[in-house]
């Protein structure tokens, strides 16, 4: 806290306790609340996304001359909320107008920064729920006001001139003088752990034979700072992306060979896998004696996975449905079992000449799903989905493109990298998808060759024909 000559926020008190007064100074007092959920909340309850969660409430506050107190508070439990402060009313001022500038989000994403003799956080603007707040300090007594912080604002800034604020999920833009005023009576509780979106939303039907429900619900994918795979075709981190997902379902396994081979011959022949005959490490031929049907497909080209999919009633998964189910839609992992670095056995990796051995074929789906031998890991989704992490590298609906403009591998033309944003100006996108044309097509998680490092969730690579790509389906809910 920095206080200034002629404006102080002068006391805070975390709870719903009204702040003291000093002296008989005009005051205006505010209450903060949020229908987020705090982070112990989503310690103590499973059911909320762990994403949506927030610990950390940054509150600027300027006035007419440019002087700038800030305050931050950590909001860590629902008995922090609602949070309240008092501005004290600067003595010997004509204009008492103040602009409160609130910032809301989880301080793991944060970046940490110095500036005039501090250091402060600086949440990124994507997954921070922002409100701006005009307010009139009051001539004499008290006067107190209600601010609320709506998840569904999480990623949408006040305008430019900061003219309009995010104010709720049905109105998303208003004006930043629109607040609400406390005549008196008993502090409102909190709504903290109440949005709708945190929680999981089940699948309305059965799920296809040898597939598995996805409820949806909210998380944010992407990362920034993580390690990157040792791979060329890699793309590199674009920054986080909030995503609402809306219930699927996903195959428990790969695609397999026996199950391609029934469509075979509905595939042109130009799109069939292709054999290696000098390290055979492709697994589907049309010959007799090849390895085991159970054996999840490779070698095969992105039409091929995207026409076996459509052919069985589903569709490749979104870069977006993937990514969701690998980190336990919305529990924020970094690998399908949680955060504990990949292993030889938590997953099927490092396995063509590499540090767990030395394997000509992918290796039988679900081989790495018994928790018992892998210190309580394995390669087993929050939904009993197997193999994300390693076995094939699968194929995904989207282009490889950057999250963001900024990444956009030609400065020149921002705009053709903008294929995630265009979906929407901002905030949590809907079950996003970005095709680009021209570009690759996008392939996500390691396969049984490739290193420990590509078993984060989060990496993201252009999809190749090769023997450690695969694919497997997922089906819209509802589906027969």
């Amino acid at each position: 806290m920095r206080p200034s000559a002629g404006l102080l926020v002068l006391a805070s008190v975390v709870g719903c306790g009204e702040p003291p007064a000093e002296g008989p100074r005009p005051q205006l007092v505010v209450y903060v609340d949020t229908d987020a959920p705090v982070t112990e909340q989503v310690a103590t309850n499973t059911v909320l996304a762990k994403d949506a969660a927030v610990d950390t409430l940054l509150v600027g506050v300027t006035d007419s001359s440019g002087v700038i107190d800030s305050r931050e508070f950590i909001v860590r439990a629902a008995a922090s909320w609602p949070v309240s402060f008092g501005i004290v009313t600067p003595e010997g001022r004509n204009n008492r107008t103040v602009l409160l500038r609130l910032r809301l989000f989880l301080a793991r994403y944060a970046e940490v920064k110095e500036a005039a003799e501090a250091f402060v956080l600086e949440p990124p603007q994507e997954v921070t729920i922002e409100r701006l707040a005009l307010l009139t300090l009051p001539p004499s007594g008290i006067r107190r006001v209600w601010i609320s912080l709506a998840s569904d604002c999480r990623g949408i800034p006040p305008a430019g001139d900061d003219s309009t604020t995010c104010l709720d999920g049905d109105l998303n833009s208003g004006e930043v003088g629109t607040i609400d005023e406390l005549d008196g009576g008993d502090i409102p509780a909190t709504r903290a752990g109440s949005w709708p979106g945190a929680f999981p939303v089940p699948c309305a039907g059965p799920p296809p034979a040898g597939s598995v429900c996805v409820p949806g619900g909210f998380a944010i994918i992407g990362g920034t700072g993580v390690q990157q795979a040792t791979d060329t075709t890699a793309v590199n981190w674009q920054g986080l992306v909030p995503v609402r997902m809306s219930p699927f379902f996903m195959d428990v396994d790969e695609y397999s060979i026996a199950r391609f081979r029934r469509l075979s011959a509905a595939i042109p022949e130009t799109l069939l896998p292709t054999v290696q005959e000098i390290n055979r490490s492709c697994t589907f031929s049309t010959k007799t004696g090849r390895p085991s049907d159970s054996l999840p497909l490779n070698c095969v080209e992105w039409e091929t996975a995207k026409l076996a999919c459509e052919a069985d009633g589903g569709m490749l998964p979104t870069e977006a449905q993937w990514e969701y189910a690998a980190s336990g839609r919305g529990d924020g992992r970094s690998h399908p079992w949680g955060d504990a670095a990949a292993t030889c056995c938590a997953a099927s990796v490092e396995r063509f000449q590499g540090a767990c051995g030395s394997l000509n074929l992918p290796e039988t789906p679900g081989s790495h799903e018994d928790t018992t031998v892998c210190a309580g890991i394995a390669d087993v989704s929050r939904d009993g989905v197997r193999d994300l992490a390693g076995s094939l590298s699968e194929a995904v609906a989207d282009s490889a493109v950057p999250y963001h403009p900024t990444g956009c591998p030609n400065p020149a033309d921002p705009e053709a990298c903008d294929c995630w944003m265009a979906q929407g100006s901002s905030g949590a996108l809907a079950d996003p998808k970005c095709e680009q044309a021209g570009q690759l097509p996008a392939r996500r998680g390691g396969d049984w060759g490739s290193s420990f490092g590509s078993t984060f969730v989060a990496i993201r690579r252009s999809y190749l024909q090769y023997a450690g790509a695969g694919f497997r389906c997922v089906y819209a809910d509802g589906s027969p």
